[in-house]
């Protein structure tokens, strides 16, 4: 009795880990997809139904919620003023890209089974594609995620020296 208890416990929980796992290592896929709604600065929804979160990089919030407020306590600047710059950030992308079809390179899903992706805008010249993720730091929009990666946090040090964005009243 005590092993066919001990067998099931094993079953369900090897069942659940390997759901997460299998989450988390979403195949990456480059795609050309249409977005047709800008969630927030770094949030979209793409015409084939997915939301993907734009990788390495993170925004202050454009609407009032927990993470507002924990942003405030972390970078102890007045709620505000941090919703004042992701409402300026989230009108910039939403120009930017609502309606337009841009490249996804994603990479993995996110504990809310977003996928994580680079977001590209397709040049019309010889030059390479656009990388949006780096520009949004770079315009200071947005700031490098450093818990996940420090790719971006040379065009943040450079947004901070040109005060740019949300670095123009340090």
């Amino acid at each position: 009795m005590i092993t066919s208890y001990r067998l099931r416990i094993f079953l369900v929980l090897s069942l659940f880990i390997s759901l997460i796992l299998s989450a988390n290592s979403a195949k990456a896929y480059y795609n050309l997809v249409k977005i047709t709604r800008v969630v927030d600065c770094d949030t979209y929804k793409l015409q084939n139904g997915r939301k993907v979160r734009a990788i390495g990089i993170d925004c202050n919030e454009s609407k009032r919620n927990k993470k507002l407020y924990k942003d405030t306590k972390q970078f102890g600047i007045d709620p505000e003023r941090l919703l004042a710059q992701g409402q300026v950030a989230y009108y910039y992308v939403k120009d930017r890209l609502e309606g337009k079809t841009v490249i996804v390179d994603c990479k993995k899903k996110d504990w809310f089974f977003r996928d994580l992706c680079y977001v590209y805008l397709p040049q019309d010249s010889e030059i390479d594609d656009l990388n949006f993720n780096r520009e949004l730091v770079r315009k200071g929009y947005a700031r490098a995620y450093r818990k996940y990666s420090k790719e971006f946090v040379p065009e943040e040090s450079l947004a901070k020296q040109e005060k740019l964005g949300m670095w123009a009243d340090s």
